[in-house]
């Protein structure tokens, strides 16, 4: 039997609990492994039985009881195992970068992470001045009132937009099954990933430069006069 065979036998929980049950208890009947799977249908339980019978990890002795065989036992031993010693956050992130490009995660998140900064600060910040707010603005201890100028703060929501959108489609081409919110959800893992990563550099660089961008294009869109 092929190792794939094995894995699809063990991919479903309820097979797994019949497993875990003769590995504690040794030889059990039909209704006590029934009993295990926390099944109620019998046909949906003899499928699942069925399944471990034939994927050669569970044999049925002259007795009429079932039992691990060899193999069964090394596997159920192995998902008990694993069970007790969940992978922690960092055998995560190991096995995320083997299976997935880095670079091209670090570059989406950049743009989702700058995307949706520039897309609410703009959009903030051309309503107030629409609604004729000024800004408060403190240097030195000397306070300023900022006039915003609505067209270039729309101008940074437009640009967070197009990042945003570009960012999505990046990691939609490493993510095709994601959600747009499972990929901004995602972000959260980003600095844990970087940190092992040999792209925690651009990261930072990449959201300083962002950072000074928006500082620059706030103080376009200002016109300061002190306040009396």
């Amino acid at each position: 039997m092929s190792d794939e065979a094995v894995a699809r036998a063990v991919a479903n929980e309820y097979r797994r609990k019949i497993l875990e049950h003769l590995l504690e208890n040794g030889a059990s009947t039909y209704t006590d492994l029934m009993c295990a799977s926390e099944l109620e249908e019998s046909s949906k339980f003899a499928y699942h039985l069925r399944r471990l019978v034939v994927a050669g990890l569970v044999k049925q002795g002259i007795d009429g009881k079932y039992r691990l065989t060899g193999k069964g036992r090394r596997v159920a031993a192995m998902l008990k195992e694993e069970r007790l010693d969940p992978p922690t956050v960092l055998d995560t992130l190991s096995e995320f970068c083997k299976s997935h490009n880095v670079r091209r995660f670090t570059l989406g998140s950049i743009g989702v992470g700058v995307g949706i900064w520039y897309l609410a600060g703009g959009s903030i910040m051309t309503l107030t001045s629409l609604l004729g707010m000024p800004a408060k603005l403190e240097v030195m201890g000397r306070v300023y009132y900022e006039s915003l100028n609505p067209a270039v703060t729309a101008l940074v929501a437009v640009v967070g937009l197009i990042i945003l959108v570009m960012s999505f489609k990046l990691l939609s081409a490493e993510f095709p099954n994601a959600s747009a919110l499972q990929l901004v959800t995602m972000q959260r893992y980003a600095t844990l990933l970087l940190l092992r990563s040999a792209y925690l550099r651009t990261y930072l660089v990449a959201y300083l430069a962002a950072a000074l961008a928006f500082t620059a294009l706030v103080w376009i869109a200002m016109i300061p006069y002190p306040s009396s």
